[in-house]
């Protein structure tokens, strides 16, 4: 659900989105709103900014989220899940008094707790939330039917496949690889530009992007981030720190070690350097190159920026031999129309069944320059992902499908790879062993399945089921019909008391 696209129409002209047979129309979606915030009112202390539901982006998330929590919801009433009258009496005690989800309770916050009275609770529940004390009943139900339907699910599962799940946790090979890189010769490329211009014509249209590059700045920079569902008084405080990055700055402090201090990893990994159009940052353009930014608003959070070159605009037209040349290429390569690379891959195939520790591959491999590594151990567990390759779930399956009698895989396209691999090592429990290691195994597999084995659940129910998001409707909807009025935003806005005490 997660990939949900606006697709084919709907009877129903009101609906906004569906999954499976759970639909949403505009007074649902305000339904939903009103819970997410409720929700994270209790996991955070504070709500999430109604301003932000002007992003069309943000409020798909959210309907795709409220779909699926109505699916979950579904299944918990099917299967009889509803959560214990006591433990639902006993979370709504403690969130109205001020507990936060998933923490643990306090002495002074259970006390409290236990003093309410029926009356009194449902009072505090409205003034803590803001919304009805039925919808924060509704939201409580969710949480803890979800837990319970999480519980069953993971109960549901076979002894055969915890077993399974054992050996693949407690497995691990190595792979001897083989990388061919996937590149047509020179022969190659002339015949395509000989042979293939009008398909030249339509790739040079279909990409211009690769061809024509706008005026761009590259930046050095330091971000504070902010969560998108941030409260106002958390963008604000991100706001004056990123202030007060800036005048470290200003005052001689190199920003590449701000960067290292104060940015994100992933900032500091690629060392706060950040390419940008005109389009993306008028202002990135103006003044001189060296320049120091003020804080600005940007996508993820606050920033300031250092402005170290820009580029002028590049066009490079379809008669250019280069440009010919590279099209060809990519032609060659998205059709696998390779028949040099393809035969080097099954020569090394081949060398590696035959004489894997020979002179021969060797030599062969040298006098092509393929490139060959040996993996560190790995597991199936997890993503799909074999080391010194990455993602590559076709390769994945064949390396643990191996054997002593079986050790090499066939030649496997990895993006713009051929890939083959040897069986050089395997670690695998002893069989026997599973009955004395289930118990712990199996507690501690619950523990890590049990945050995701509700999306595990979704995805293979509604596989094949329709599922989608009319994206146009749903940014149309107005505020209103969300229950969202303008007074509402003010309200939330950081500034809000300084604007009306000035007003």
């Amino acid at each position: 659900m997660r990939d949900a696209r606006a697709t084919a129409p709907e009877r129903d002209p009101d609906v906004l989105g569906r999954a499976g047979s759970i639909a949403l129309d505009a007074a649902g979606l305000a339904e939903a709103i009103a819970e997410t915030r409720a929700l994270q009112q209790w996991r955070r202390g504070s709500a999430p900014p109604l301003g932000a539901l002007e992003d069309p982006t943000v409020r798909r998330r959210l309907l795709i989220k409220a779909l699926e929590d109505r699916v979950v919801r579904a299944e918990v009433e099917r299967r009889g899940l509803a959560p214990d009258p006591a433990r639902l009496d006993e979370a709504l005690r403690l969130a109205a008094v001020g507990h936060l989800l998933e923490s643990t309770p306090t002495a002074e916050q259970r006390a409290a707790a236990q003093a309410l009275d029926g009356a009194a609770l449902d009072a505090r529940l409205e003034e803590r939330f803001e919304v009805p004390a039925a919808r924060v009943r509704r939201v409580a139900g969710d949480v803890l039917g979800a837990a319970r339907l999480a519980e069953a699910l993971l109960d549901d599962v076979d002894d055969a496949a915890l077993r399974q799940a054992w050996l693949d946790a407690n497995t691990q090979i190595v792979l001897d690889l083989i990388r061919v890189s996937r590149v047509p010769t020179t022969a190659e490329i002339d015949a395509a530009v000989r042979a293939r211009a009008s398909e030249m014509a339509g790739f040079y249209q279909d990409n211009a992007a690769l061809f024509r590059a706008p005026e761009r700045a590259f930046l050095t920079r330091v971000l504070v981030p902010v969560e998108p569902d941030a409260s106002p008084a958390e963008r604000a405080a991100a706001r004056e720190k990123a202030e007060a990055l800036r005048a470290r700055i200003a005052g001689g402090e190199p920003i590449e070690e701000v960067v290292k201090a104060e940015a994100p990893p992933r900032e500091v990994r690629r060392g706060g350097r950040l390419v940008v159009t005109r389009a993306q940052s008028p202002s990135a353009f103006e003044g001189e190159v060296g320049r120091l930014s003020p804080v600005e608003a940007t996508a993820g959070g606050w920033h300031v920026y250092r402005v170290d070159r820009r580029a002028a605009a590049v066009e490079r037209p379809l008669d250019d031999a280069r440009v010919q040349r590279e099209i060809a290429a990519s032609l060659l390569r998205r059709d696998d129309a390779l028949p040099s690379a393809k035969q080097t891959a099954a020569r090394a195939a081949a060398l590696l069944r035959t004489a894997p520790e020979g002179t021969e591959l060797a030599e062969w491999l040298r006098a092509r320059r393929a490139r060959r590594v040996t993996t560190k151990p790995f597991s199936p567990v997890g993503a799909k992902v074999v080391p010194e390759v990455g993602i590559a779930p076709e390769l994945h399956a064949a390396a643990f499908a191996l054997t002593a009698a079986n050790p090499v895989t066939p030649v496997i396209t990895v993006r713009q790879d051929y890939v083959v691999a040897r069986l050089v090592s395997r670690e695998a429990p002893d069989p026997a062993t599973w009955p004395a290691e289930k118990a712990a195994f199996v507690a501690a597999w619950r523990v890590r399945e049990q945050p995701r084995v509700i999306e595990g659940w979704l995805d293979r129910r509604l596989d094949g089921q329709p599922t989608w998001v009319d994206t146009p409707k749903l940014s149309a909807v107005p505020m209103a019909e969300l229950g969202i009025t303008p007074a509402m935003v003010r309200e939330q806005a950081p500034d809000a008391g300084a604007a009306d005490a000035g007003g």
